[in-house]
């Protein structure tokens, strides 16, 4: 099946063209027919179609709790991940270690929390392979994750996440937030998803400099 620009054309190995054929386009994909079998070309079309971006987020996790302490960060977010208004997996974590200093947690879309993994993997297998001493802190990784998610925006094609970062490094703690924006602060504590209403309030409350 030799598929371009708006032609398609169907050849045997000899140079015969099928006879009785018909092929039907839907969205993104070609399926051809004949009389005898049915020829499928999933990924026929894929080259010619156009981009598709994310509107709106299928798989999702909710809420991400941080608060700062002096020797440390406590990051945590439930193991559920809805599809639609349905609790569809019940066993998925949000929680990631970047680093042996750094750890980020994700609501929103899963599926861009896996790219977003995966991208982050990908700067820490470049610092290992270096072997030169130095790792990225927290603060560093921070900062990167801005210029993704903003970088993302300004292609309108954002990862559909807000992003948790807790870390500690030379003593001291950190923790931080970048929403699909970009917009990046960092605080004594943070709640995202509906912890965002409902749970901040509390922490803010409960927050004392000697924790």
């Amino acid at each position: 099946c030799r598929l371009g620009r708006g032609v398609c054309g169907f050849e045997a190995r000899g140079g015969e063209r099928f006879a009785g054929m018909s092929m039907r386009i839907g969205a993104g994909a070609a399926k051809c027919y004949s009389s005898g079998a049915e020829m499928r070309t999933e990924e026929a079309l894929a080259s010619a179609a156009p981009a598709r971006h994310t509107q709106t987020p299928y798989v999702t996790g909710s809420s991400v709790l941080g608060i700062k302490c002096t020797d440390g960060v406590v990051l945590a977010a439930d193991t559920l991940a809805s599809y639609g208004s349905m609790a569809k997996f019940r066993k998925i974590s949000r929680l990631h270690e970047v680093s042996s200093t750094c750890v980020i947690g994700a609501s929103g879309e899963y599926s861009d929390f896996q790219e977003l993994k995966r991208t982050l993997n990908t700067i820490m297998t470049e610092e290992f392979c270096r072997d030169d001493g130095h790792q990225m802190p927290p603060s560093a990784v921070h900062q990167y994750l801005t210029r993704v998610m903003y970088g993302r925006r300004n292609k309108m094609d954002p990862l559909w996440n807000s992003v948790v970062l807790a870390g500690f490094h030379d003593n001291v703690p950190t923790l931080g937030l970048v929403d699909l924006y970009g917009t990046n602060f960092e605080s004594e504590v943070i709640a995202t998803g509906y912890g965002l209403h409902m749970g901040l309030p509390l922490l803010r409350k409960a927050y004392r400099d000697d924790l």
